[in-house]
């Protein structure tokens, strides 16, 4: 029999082994999770983004003022391989050799009508250059008849105010002799005369005056002979210059049915020119042929006042490539040369800012422009001679206000009018 105290005591050995079971199995438990994690770990395969070189400078530039900054991090560059259909590209490179055969035909299509027109204009010129000569004439002529009959006419109104001065003078002069009937009778029927006729009538008459009243008189009379010669004067240079008007007229008519045939054909190939330097050098071409020798340009919109010249502008920090005229709305303007109108637009549209606008090339490199018009007169293909009246100024376009934008260009590049000016 085994005594109570020693039963229900377990001996220390017997104790032992499940407690060591027991750290074991915990042991176990905890360590396993961090084996598997490792496990996994080692068997993932970890796939680094691509880091640029300026972000691991920011890195260390950082790292050496004492913290690390944030590092933003960059997809390493892929290179894309597209997959690129041979049927298709073979039929897009047929295409573009269509398109630059096409645009090869068009192109010696156009320098064949080019050259077609080149060769009419040589074949036209002395006909062109024997009208554009006749009617200048006509017009210097016409001309110069206006001015002679208007200093013809100025000196009638001069000798008319002279006479008024001796009348003044007669009539001063016989205020002293107002009382006498008979004095005063003669001196109203002498202020009164309207001919040389009359007056003669009046001084023939046996009526006795002063000396002095009858000294003025006799100017009088002989200022009388004088504008009546005057008078008649003028009468034959008014005839005159209506006559030279009307031969001006005939003359710009003859012309007008030449350069309307010709300007047909000009525009007729011109309008087909889309590029602009290429319609630029067709208009240089064409007005060099038809007007040859260099021009000095005149004022397009003369007695106007000048509200802005060529050069910079501090309000806009720009250089302004043209002269603006202070013109009103619907005021004249005239070519500043001869030359070939290339561009013409009167449709009330915006045009790049110009609006109504029109260009004409005058040879040698040598074009002007004129821009915010309200109405046009003129067309593509015209042939205009300096001082003709091709538009009215307005304010069309990019304008804040009615006036003409004048520009000229020389070899493409905007020039300072002025210079060119006569």
């Amino acid at each position: 029999m085994i005594p109570i105290h020693d039963a229900a005591v377990l001996p220390t050995r017997q104790l032992a082994w499940p407690l060591l079971v027991a750290f074991a199995l915990l042991a176990l438990l905890w360590v396993s999770p961090l084996a598997l994690a490792d496990d996994e770990y080692d068997d993932e395969y970890v796939e680094y983004d691509y880091v640029p070189e300026d972000a691991y400078e920011e890195y260390y530039e950082g790292y050496d003022d004492g913290y690390e900054p944030e590092v933003v991090y960059e997809e390493a560059p892929v290179e894309v391989i597209e997959y690129v259909d041979p049927a298709a590209e073979q039929a897009q490179q047929i295409d573009e050799e269509q398109a630059a055969k096409e645009r090869a035909a068009a192109a010696a299509a156009l320098k064949k009508r080019t050259d077609k027109l080149m060769s009419y204009l040589k074949k036209q010129h002395d006909a062109i250059e024997e009208a554009h000569a006749a009617i200048r004439a006509a017009q210097e002529q016409a001309e110069a008849s206006e001015k002679a009959r208007s200093k013809a006419a100025a000196k009638v109104k001069k000798q008319e105010k002279r006479i008024d001065k001796l009348r003044a003078s007669f009539k001063k002069l016989s205020a002293t002799a107002a009382k006498k009937k008979k004095v005063a009778r003669t001196y109203d029927k002498v202020l009164g005369a309207g001919s040389l006729d009359e007056l003669r009538a009046l001084l023939g008459s046996p009526e006795s005056l002063p000396e002095e009243q009858a000294a003025v008189l006799e100017k009088i009379r002989t200022a009388y002979e004088k504008l009546t010669a005057l008078q008649q004067t003028l009468d034959e240079k008014t005839a005159q210059a209506e006559a030279d008007k009307v031969s001006s007229e005939e003359a710009k008519a003859e012309s007008d049915i030449i350069d309307a045939k010709v300007a047909k054909k000009i525009g007729s190939v011109v309008n087909d020119v889309a590029d602009d330097g290429a319609r630029r050098a067709l208009g240089d071409s064409v007005a060099k042929s038809i007007f040859p020798e260099k021009q000095w340009l005149s004022c397009p919109c003369p007695d106007t006042r000048v509200e802005d010249w060529f050069g910079y502008r501090d309000f806009d920090a720009a250089v302004h490539k043209g002269i603006d005229y202070a013109a009103s709305d619907g005021q004249p303007y005239y070519a500043t040369a001869d030359g070939i109108v290339i561009y013409a637009t009167d449709d009330d549209g915006y045009n790049g800012g110009a609006g109504n606008w029109v260009v004409i090339a005058h040879g040698n490199g040598v074009i002007s422009k004129y821009m915010h018009s309200q109405r046009v007169f003129v067309k593509v293909g015209d042939i205009v001679l300096q001082g003709q009246h091709i538009a009215n100024a307005g304010q069309t376009g990019a304008a804040y206000g009615p006036h003409l934008h004048f520009q000229v260009e020389v070899n493409g590049e905007a020039v300072d009018p002025v210079p060119l000016m006569e």
